[in-house]
């Protein structure tokens, strides 16, 4: 092997600071690491952006899930990040109705409705914080009762920050989306709630209030938790 000690002994001096300066070089030139972390790079700044800001997609559930049959009707429902696999939609409410999905009656209250025949809860407990930081959606499966047309069919959204036992909850976020005619069957309907900057804190609960808008005509029904239904609620939020 060859060493300092040799090429010393056989190079000139220029030539020996030369290789040196060269194998300083290609030492400063290798990958750095430490404790997991490695050196920054031209898209740091883009790797952060999508660290910081991200969707949470909710999928809404019936109780049990996946559906095993039909139920009466259950609110609050739980929402999570575990998409449908259920197959069959079931009916969700028979001691109302004896069609498919969820039915729920028209109203003119609008989110203040608490008639359980009239409104829909579903919840997401968290455990860390978590920021909204811009613009969510609902995209869910409804259809006019019966598949009657034409009629105004449409519902109102609200996003509520609660208390674990649902008694103390603020509105967050709402929008309405309705439409004429409503075709004769189940029609995927997406009601996008404005951007709005807020922390849900540990410990608290995401809540999703729905329903029928104030200028539904008839009675509506939802669909929900099935692969052929996947109905969901969107977060767009940022690491808290």
């Amino acid at each position: 092997m060859t060493t300092l000690r040799s090429l010393r002994a056989s190079l000139p001096a220029r030539r020996i600071q030369l290789i040196l300066a060269c194998l300083v070089g290609a030492a400063l030139a290798l990958p750095r690491s430490h404790a997991g972390f490695t050196a920054a790079t031209s898209n740091a700044a883009s790797s952060l952006t999508a660290a910081a800001s991200f969707s949470t997609a909710l999928f809404l559930h019936n109780n049990p899930s996946p559906p095993s049959g039909a139920t009466s009707t259950q609110s609050p429902l739980p929402m999570d990040t575990t998409a449908p696999t259920g197959s069959t939609l079931y009916n969700y409410s028979t001691n109302y109705d004896a069609g498919p999905g969820r039915q729920m009656e028209q109203t003119t209250l609008g989110l203040s409705e608490t008639n359980d025949r009239k409104h829909q809860l579903w919840v997401h407990p968290i455990t860390s914080a978590l920021t909204v930081s811009s613009a969510s959606t609902l995209s869910i499966w409804i259809a006019p009762e019966n598949f009657t047309t034409p009629k105004t069919v449409g519902v109102m959204a609200g996003l509520y920050d609660c208390n674990a036992a649902l008694s103390s909850c603020s509105l967050v976020q709402s929008a309405t989306n309705s439409s004429f005619p409503w075709p004769a069957a189940w029609t995927e309907l997406t009601v996008t709630l404005p951007a709005v900057s807020h922390t849900f804190s540990s410990g608290r609960s995401i809540v999703l209030k729905v329903v029928p808008s104030t200028n539904t005509d008839i009675n509506i029904w939802m669909a929900y938790d099935t692969t052929a239904f996947p109905s969901v609620f969107t977060l767009n939020a940022g690491g808290g």
